[in-house]
């Protein structure tokens, strides 16, 4: 039997004292009642129960065994619902991957798409031409030079997928993001430094004329192109306003 007496209350413990001269402390969040000095008391497993003061040793007995039978049920109830939590998030975490493993397939197949359209614009009247022309024969496409005819968008309505696409855009920003592929490039930007306004870009091969580097201040000419996903370094998918950049100045 290890029944002892409170000999102490502090804020947060109790003092056990024993028979035998041993002294024990326990949190005072293990018991289930009210603490009071000269308290006669059994712990078990971690648990504090009160002994009756006023039952003899075998009283004490017969009490404590069914007070230790569903301390003991108590116990394998928690272990069972760990295991149960523990089993649904393994399996939470299998499902999460597959899913992040198809979305990011896509997601480069998108890109890989997207960037052969830009390249052949000139070829086979891709949507991402700034200006068209028509002859007697065929179509032929050309990229307005001018930059004065290119402004700055709502970022807003941009992000909600408000702004026509192959509007002419004129975006400046800080450079958090440059990606080469061959010669060209896919580059996130934060809108005049706001972290929270970050564009993807995308220039073809042909229009790369300088070497872009991490933290430049550039600012682009191109078209929007709604919005496009891309994986982060966390292994997410986030998507962002979309654009495809013919000029630029860094």
């Amino acid at each position: 039997m290890n029944i002892g007496k409170i000999i102490k209350i502090t804020e947060d413990k109790l003092y056990i004292g024993y028979e035998d001269g041993s002294l024990k402390e326990i949190n005072i969040e293990s018991c289930d009642f009210e603490p009071k000095l000269g308290d006669k008391v059994e712990v078990y497993e971690g648990f504090v129960m009160k002994v009756d003061n006023s039952n003899t040793g075998t009283s004490v007995d017969k009490n404590t065994k069914p007070r230790k039978a569903i301390a003991i049920v108590s116990i394998i109830t928690l272990l069972l619902v760990i295991i149960i939590i523990s089993f649904v998030s393994v399996k939470e975490q299998i499902s999460n991957k597959q899913t992040t493993s198809s979305s990011t397939s896509k997601i480069s197949s998108s890109s890989e798409k997207s960037s052969t359209s830009s390249s052949s614009s000139s070829k086979d009247n891709s949507s991402s031409s700034l200006t068209t022309s028509s002859s007697s024969s065929k179509t032929k496409i050309s990229i307005d030079s001018d930059k004065a005819n290119y402004s700055e968008v709502d970022y807003s309505k941009w992000n909600h997928d408000e702004i026509a696409v192959n509007t002419k855009v004129k975006v400046y920003g800080k450079v958090l993001q440059a990606m080469e592929d061959g010669k060209s490039y896919t580059l996130r930007v934060a809108i005049n430094d706001e972290y929270d306004k970050i564009i993807l870009v995308s220039i073809p091969a042909e229009y790369n004329n300088r070497v872009i580097a991490e933290d430049d201040h550039i600012t682009l000419y191109g078209l929007v192109k709604g919005r496009q996903s891309y994986e982060t370094v966390f292994k997410s998918t986030k998507t962002l306003p979309y654009m495809v950049a013919y000029m630029y100045e860094n």
